[in-house]
């Protein structure tokens, strides 16, 4: 489970093989420990030594291993857990602090392993799925960056992620997706999945890293009063997100959703007009499944399963049924990303082929305006006027 960084494998002068692990910063030792007969208490115990670390192991009822030891003056811990179904986790504290965790779902075959520096920093994350697709996330001194993987031909394969976008750029990529027509965004009610799909297959084609982003439920459902008055609630929404290079050097995810916006937007101000907090947000590589859920395409379907064109949920086929039911053009949300940067009578004047915005002057000094004034009480740490 344990695979970043440098691994040491060696022996003892006793014959004691061991495996020496160098995390971010610290090192964890592991060693073929024999335990003694099970105590009263219904725990084993047993312990090695490897030159001037002693490593001490306990085995208890429910399954759960805990080793101590010493190493560089810190104090390693370590924790692994099976339940049933022989579902397992490895926890790793540094002096009490977070230094690895890493757990395998036999269920779904997904593997998720982070590593931190000791301090509760998380220095990388990587994942696995069942399908030998994965992903490699490090934090460096400029952000987060993304490497994707995947099997190409019997190949494993590394594609490092593309750089992030300008603004510029990402505008103009989202008006180039806002008025294709054979993606239905103006049918809010379903097919989400099947738009962030067909976004992200054109990022792809620009030599872009897509990624998606996620909405769930929590107490209730995803609801939003969209401009002309139609309410349409979901348990999620997922749409495209690209890492764009701001104005002011920064870089930050922006979401693409042309059903809900006339622009890229945070995933804050996406949330927000759907009642979504940020813990209920998440963003992945586009083919990862969301944390909690087996389905890259939908919570519960892989995208594999529905590019055949016999699949019910075939992106294509999907947005050929719903394209029926949307109108000639639609009205959407301004971007509040969009009204910060660009000027203003630029910024009112952004429409497309099959599309426009609901620009009011208020809304450049009020964020919370178009939402609020849409009839529904948005959940966020500043309510609504």
């Amino acid at each position: 489970m344990f695979d970043y960084g440098e691994t040491i494998a060696g022996k003892t002068p006793q014959g004691v093989a061991y495996t020496e692990y160098r995390g971010c910063g610290w090192r964890y030792f592991e060693a073929d420990i024999p335990l003694g007969p099970i105590n009263r208490s219904g725990q084993r115990h047993g312990s090695v030594t490897l030159g001037d670390i002693t490593i001490y192991k306990t085995s208890y009822r429910d399954g759960t291993v805990r080793t101590m030891q010493l190493v560089d003056g810190n104090h390693v811990e370590a924790i692994t857990h099976s339940d049933n179904q022989q579902n397992s986790e490895l926890k790793i504290t540094i002096n009490e602090k977070l230094g690895f965790i890493g757990s395998r779902d036999q269920k779904n075959g997904t593997i998720i392993r982070s590593w931190y520096d000791g301090s509760g920093q998380k220095m990388c994350e990587t994942g696995k799925w069942p399908d030998g697709t994965g992903y490699r996330e490090d934090r460096t001194p400029q952000g987060v960056v993304r490497h994707e993987r995947y099997f190409e031909n019997g190949v494993f394969c590394e594609v490092r992620a593309a750089p992030p976008v300008s603004f510029e750029q990402a505008l103009s990529f989202f008006d180039r997706l806002a008025d294709r027509e054979d993606i239905a965004f103006g049918f809010a009610a379903d097919g989400c999945y099947a738009r962030a799909h067909l976004m992200c297959e054109e990022a792809k084609k620009l030599g872009l890293s897509p990624q998606k982003v996620w909405a769930f439920e929590d107490k209730a459902p995803l609801s939003v009063k969209l401009p002309d008055a139609t309410t349409v609630n979901w348990w999620y929404h997922v749409a495209l997100s690209l890492p764009v290079k701001m104005p002011d050097g920064s870089v930050k995810n922006l979401v693409f959703d042309p059903g809900l916006f006339d622009g890229p937007t945070s995933p804050q101000s996406w949330g927000q007009i759907m009642g979504a907090d940020s813990n209920q947000l998440q963003i992945n590589p586009s083919w990862a499944s969301a944390k909690g859920h087996k389905g890259d395409y939908t919570p519960t379907i892989s995208t594999r399963e529905c590019l055949s064109p016999e699949s019910r949920y075939n992106p294509q086929k999907k947005m050929a049924e719903y394209l029926e039911f949307q109108g000639p053009s639609r009205v959407v949300f301004p971007s509040p990303e969009v009204w910060k940067i660009l000027p203003l009578p630029v910024a009112q004047q952004r429409k497309g082929a099959r599309w426009k915005s609901t620009w009011t002057l208020d809304d450049r000094q009020n964020p919370q305006q178009r939402a609020c004034s849409s009839g529904r009480q948005v959940r966020s740490s500043t309510p609504c006027a």
